[in-house]
């Protein structure tokens, strides 16, 4: 503090006392671990990772170290909408790619976008991953159970269902594995296109099949009905990469007939 007169003299005051240290729950380490979804993280490409990072960095703009657009980079959504359109029979336009920091974040801005049209009701696979029936209610939206069968998830239900949306693993049920047969992926296009209504497409592990020749998306039948999302959790690793080469997670499609996606 200072007085007129007199030298500059440093105040006596009290700190105020910090709280104790917060100890991070510690990780056990499994021997064997039985998760879905979760890949061999030993064989992650470490090597190649670090020399493409180095060969992106070296030769990426100044301008590219900003804020850029919300979607995320155009180069990326580029390389995707043609990697999408040509190994899953994906209808996409880089424009009309969302880039996520994962399929729940991904999820969660369509249950919002949803919820913003007026949605109320989501027809959700039973059973199904319990993490995305806690984000569709958390979003405001009902999460409606719809049985699974042998065949995939009962199309004959959905009439009675009063749902505005349905979120589906056509492509590779989760948790049963089964494929959703093909009289039913085309009655729930019609049951969408009848509705007004939109589907959400999680294809996890749609790549990866060894007991069958992979199916192409069920957002190639009906862009205008279907949302497509996935991410590269199981090519590359769940765990967060380096900033610039974020592991990415894409919706695509249109929401109706407006020409917004999420």
């Amino acid at each position: 503090m200072a007085q007129p007169g007199s030298a500059t003299r440093v105040a006596s005051a009290r700190l105020a006392a910090t709280p104790e240290d917060v100890r991070e729950p510690r990780t056990t380490r499994l021997q064997y671990d039985f998760r879905p979804g979760v890949p061999d993280l030993s064989t992650f490409p470490r090597q190649a990772w670090l020399a493409s990072t180095r060969r992106s960095l070296h030769g990426v703009p100044h301008l590219d170290f900003g804020y850029g657009d919300p979607r995320g980079s155009a180069e990326l959504r580029s390389v995707l909408s043609a990697y999408l359109g040509r190994v899953r029979g994906v209808v996409a336009n880089p424009s009309r790619v969302v880039i996520c920091t994962g399929f729940s974040q991904g999820l969660s801005l369509v249950c919002r976008a949803l919820k913003d049209r007026g949605a109320r009701r989501v027809a959700m696979e039973d059973p199904c991953h319990p993490g995305q029936r806690t984000i569709v209610a958390r979003a405001g939206l009902e999460p409606f159970a719809v049985p699974v069968d042998d065949r995939g998830l009962r199309t004959d239900l959905l009439s009675s269902s009063d749902a505005d949306a349905a979120l589906v693993t056509p492509a590779h049920q989760f948790p049963t594995g089964v494929v959703l047969a093909p009289e039913r992926r085309a009655a729930l296009r019609s049951w969408a296109e009848r509705n007004s209504a939109i589907v959400v497409e999680d294809d996890y592990d749609a790549e990866y099949r060894y007991d069958r020749e992979p199916i192409g998306a069920l957002q190639g039948l009906a862009p205008e009905r279907v949302v497509y999302a996935g991410s590269a959790s199981k090519s590359l690793a769940p765990g967060e990469p380096p900033p610039r080469m974020a592991r990415p997670s894409f919706g695509l499609g249109r929401c109706g007939r407006r020409s917004k996606v999420v």
